[in-house]
């Protein structure tokens, strides 16, 4: 199996099981996402920028909310 196949379809399980929680928190405006990970990518001019990595499950919910 594919990394990107594992990160896509990772939080279904998830989410069958805890979802209405979820819904919840979401709803009644609780819910707090998840740190974001910091990374360092380096750029062509041999500096680093920093990215922003948010959970698979903070990315999902947003796409589910917009």
């Amino acid at each position: 199996m594919c990394k990107a196949h594992f990160v896509l379809f990772m939080p279904l399980p998830y989410l069958k099981i805890h979802g209405g929680e979820l819904k919840q928190f979401i709803a009644d405006g609780s819910y707090k996402p998840n740190p974001v990970r910091r990374v360092k990518v380096p750029k062509d001019n041999g500096k680093t920028r920093l990215l922003g990595i948010s959970t698979v499950l903070d990315r999902t919910i947003q796409q589910a909310i917009t």
